[in-house]
């Protein structure tokens, strides 16, 4: 596998599960069982690495308008409130977009958890591949978007996990699905206008990537979305998706940074008022003034120093405070495994919702009454669980068979609200 260009790399797509790897000469796509089977096709042992999609998270929010410094703190004290997953078992990265409002900057979030980033590390180490970026797979959508010469469009494509339909929106990616591979015509076309009220916009155009036969696309190619990665997209969006661990090793060494450039401008301000000071004087006073000068810089220099560690000290003590406020009770992960192993016979979850301080809403189908009640009474009986309710049970038909839609709240232990420690302090 040969790339043609510095620009030009292979792409891998990986999940736990499978990996292929993207040639961009040949523009053939190789499905391997592990990277190091990989590795032999790479020239010079450096690749792009695509997160399937179903192995990463995104999420388009809202973020002050300040530097990127500023805002990487901001989403790293939010993460675990954008994803099912609490912030320390949560890497990420971010890219800020041009769209500006009154609420803030439009960022792309893109989160993956940890223990994968962690599996995906070892695995790139034992096969001798350098990644040259860790990136969603979808990313590469908006460039195939802006070679159709459109501005909003869902791209649909084909891959190992199944269909795929990523939203962009004004030239950015706003949101990404995987449905079966089995869906027809009608179905996808369905499936396209369901992405959008996903991202919370209008139905539009669908483009058809990779030679999909889609005979209701606006526009056909058969360039696939790691093509674009490829050719550079990956390095010029700026998300750089990293382990917690080493985000904030980075950032705390580029507060080291800022205290030494601190503790040098101070002693080349003392220098430089020595220098000054002795030119003035006779040999004798000159060498009293610069001396007593001279310890007055040194005790401002600490004084400087201790200032830093004083505040670095701060911060570490506010991140322990956040991450002890931040990590529930009950995770959402235990919570829904909890909530299934309860699930009788002919009853299935549609769907779930957490909030912190709040009830959990569970939605779901019986096929008859008694098994929603049963179902209730399992969690109330269940000591993780408290005042659980049902908020409501409606008759409904799929297809020819009578179900009973519903959905009950119930409170899970431990999952309380954030509170303000201090005087007026007031829940949030």
């Amino acid at each position: 596998m040969r790339h043609s260009s510095p620009a030009a790399l292979p792409v891998v797509e990986w999940s736990p599960r499978s990996v292929s790897a993207y040639d961009p000469v040949t523009r053939e796509t190789v499905a391997k069982k592990s990277l190091s089977e990989v590795a032999p096709l790479v020239e010079g042992r450096r690749v792009v690495v695509a997160l399937s999609r179903k192995s990463a998270f995104l999420r388009a929010v809202r973020v002050p308008n300040a530097s990127h410094e500023d805002v990487e703190r901001s989403i790293a004290m939010q993460v675990g409130n954008l994803f099912p997953i609490q912030a320390s078992e949560l890497g990420f990265g971010f890219r800020l977009t041009d769209d500006v409002g009154a609420d803030g900057r439009l960022a792309l979030v893109a989160a993956c958890p940890a223990e994968t980033l962690r599996r995906l590390e070892t695995e790139l180490s034992a096969a001798g591949l350098v990644a040259e970026a860790i990136v969603p797979a979808s990313v590469g959508a908006p460039q195939l978007v802006s070679d159709a010469g459109l501005s909003d469009a869902v791209v649909v494509e084909r891959g190992t996990e199944g269909l795929s339909f990523d939203v962009v929106s004004d030239g950015e990616l706003r949101a990404t699905r995987v449905a079966p591979d089995t869906l027809n015509g009608t179905e996808i076309e369905q499936e396209v206008c369901r992405s959008f009220a996903v991202a919370g916009l209008p139905c539009g155009a669908a483009i058809a990537a990779g030679g999909m036969d889609l005979p209701s696309a606006a526009y056909r190619t058969q360039t696939r979305t790691l093509d674009a990665l490829s050719n550079g997209a990956a390095l010029r969006l700026g998300i750089r998706l990293e382990l917690p661990e080493a985000g904030e090793k980075r950032r705390l060494a580029r507060m080291r940074s800022r205290a030494r450039m601190a503790l040098l401008a101070a002693a080349a301000a003392a220098v430089m008022t020595f220098f000054s000071i002795t030119g003035q004087m006779d040999k004798l006073a000159a060498a009293k003034a610069s001396d007593a000068r001279w310890q007055d810089s040194i005790r401002t220099v600490k004084s400087a120093r201790d200032a830093v560690a004083s505040r670095a000290s701060r911060f570490v003590r506010t991140a322990g405070l956040l991450a002890n406020a931040l990590d529930p009770g009950q995770r959402p992960s235990e919570i829904l495994t909890t909530v299934g192993n309860a699930l009788p016979k002919d009853v299935w979850i549609t769907g779930a919702s957490f909030e912190r301080g709040k009830p959990i809403q569970v939605r779901g189908t019986a096929l008859k009454n008694e098994g929603v009640s049963e179902f209730i009474d399992k969690l109330s009986a269940n000591e993780r669980f408290r005042d659980v309710k049902l908020v409501f049970a409606n008759n409904a038909l799929i297809d020819t068979t009578p179900v009973v839609n519903f959905s009950i709240s119930l409170h899970a232990i431990g999952n309380l609200p954030i509170v303000e420690v201090g005087k007026g302090a007031r829940p949030r």
